[in-house]
């Protein structure tokens, strides 16, 4: 069996193991970096399968980390009314098209310029939950959010972004 000098030899084996995975998850964090980029979209309100003749278009903004593949948490110049079917357009990484329903649109006010240089303008912050029709938007949704959060979230700070982004 096992005496307590081979028992203590492994525990302290496995602590430096483990110390050594910290450093390492620590040196990783600390050269890179969550980077809070804005990025651009628009929006169009839908008429069932069709949009409208003339319809109305809603400049937008996010922020990277306001996404993911089930939906959107994005800046908007006006309110968008709940529960409406929406079809937006994002243009980075890849132009990406989407469907999907106004779930909350609300004034939010930052007293900030992170999102607008003159600090002024999208002051709704609207939730849109994607409504993907097939399987391959679905597939479509995977890839784009995994393109967007690997090319820009996990970044060192130095290098440069690999597409242009909104400044």
């Amino acid at each position: 069996m096992w005496d307590s000098a081979d028992l203590y030899a492994l525990n302290i084996a496995k602590a430096a193991r483990l110390k050594r995975k910290a450093d390492r998850l620590k040196r990783i964090q600390s050269s890179r970096s969550y980077i809070l980029t804005r990025l651009d979209a628009e929006i169009r309100l839908s008429q069932g399968k069709s949009l409208e003749s003339t319809p109305k278009i809603y400049q937008a903004r996010f922020v990277v980390s306001d996404i993911d593949t089930k939906d959107i948490h994005l800046f908007t110049e006006e309110p968008l009314v709940e529960g409406k079917e929406v079809k937006f357009t994002l243009e980075f990484p890849l132009r990406f098209y989407g469907t999907g329903i106004v779930k909350k649109s609300k004034i939010y006010n930052l007293n900030s310029k992170i999102l607008n240089s003159q600090g002024t303008g999208f002051n709704y912050r609207t939730h849109i939950r994607f409504v993907p029709e097939t399987e391959s938007e679905k597939t479509a949704i995977n890839q784009f959010v995994e393109k967007l959060k690997t090319h820009l979230m996990l970044r060192k700070r130095h290098e440069p972004h690999l597409f242009p982004v909104h400044k």
